[in-house]
């Protein structure tokens, strides 16, 4: 639920958002992301992760901001603004 509403999400992006919210209390690289979620890190797993994260904060609309990239570190849920 967002503000109130229920959101649509894949259960990637769903795994993705509840790896983040499990860690907010650091940056998590692309690699770990992959490493959690598709249980692999073969190749680059950058874009896969960036894809998975933009469909994530699309889904949030107006809590999208939970999200943070830490250019060349990774992503970080960071609490929303009150």
């Amino acid at each position: 639920m967002v503000r109130g509403a229920k959101i649509k999400l894949t259960n990637t992006e769903f795994d993705v958002l509840w790896f983040l919210l499990e860690h907010r209390d650091r940056v998590l690289s692309p690699a770990e992301i992959s490493r959690h979620v598709f249980g692999r890190i073969s190749g680059d797993v950058s874009l896969l992760v960036r894809v998975h994260i933009c469909h994530l904060r699309r889904a949030l609309g107006p809590e999208k901001d939970l999200i943070v990239t830490l250019k060349g570190r990774g992503y970080q849920a960071v609490p929303a603004a009150s």
